[in-house]
């Protein structure tokens, strides 16, 4: 891509595709330079601005990655990963129910998007709707079953729910899918060793 920006200088979607790269590579001052100079050349460039947000949500700055995600749900309002992206920027600002109504705005667009399932899930259970965030977290494992951090929060959830059979399941699926997953070992052992209930199956203390 560094190629071709030199040889296109001015195509807004090199430029674009150039500040993923780096971003990728964990190079996210020069790639929010490429996605500056991508909206230059093209004012209306929804996916460049929203990548412009997840450089600045990746370098700790919200509600600059908020500004960014906005600016691309303004030109595209049905921009699902857009939606999905500023609901999750928002929950880390503690704006829990803008971040629901974004991440449900997402799976209007997209009802299978299982991000927007992973991330609506994740907010539901750190507010304890349970049966509502083991719904979305089944959403995702029903279009990739091997994402060891969704069987790892299922098993969470339902755990709470007192399903304890159900929850060692995921969290053994989610050990085997990644070994050196010490969240869901500690987990496990702990669920095996307080199946009774007379703990909180999922403290890790």
């Amino acid at each position: 891509y560094s190629e071709a920006a030199r040889l296109k200088p001015d195509s807004a979607a090199v430029h674009n595709n150039l500040g993923v790269a780096l971003a990728n590579s964990g190079k996210l001052d020069e790639a929010i330079s490429h996605y500056v100079k991508a909206v230059q050349l093209k004012p209306y460039y929804a996916e460049a601005y929203n990548n412009h947000g997840s450089a600045l949500a990746d370098q700790g700055k919200l509600p600059e990655a908020i500004f960014y995600y906005s600016k691309a749900l303004e030109i595209n309002p049905h921009y699902a990963k857009a939606h999905n992206n500023l609901g999750i920027a928002l929950a880390g600002q503690g704006r829990l129910q803008e971040a629901i109504n974004h991440f449900q705005q997402a799976l209007r667009i997209n009802p299978d998007y299982s991000e927007a399932h992973n991330s609506l899930g994740t907010l539901l259970l750190s507010q304890r709707k349970l049966d509502e965030a083991i719904y979305h977290y089944r959403r995702v494992l029903d279009v990739n079953p091997d994402l060891a951090v969704v069987h790892n929060n299922l098993g969470v959830a339902l755990a709470y729910r007192g399903r304890f059979d159900e929850a060692i399941s995921h969290f053994r699926q989610a050990v085997q899918l990644e070994p050196e997953y010490v969240e869901a070992q500690n987990n496990l052992r702990n669920i095996l060793d307080q199946a009774s209930g007379e703990k909180d199956p999922t403290d890790q203390k």
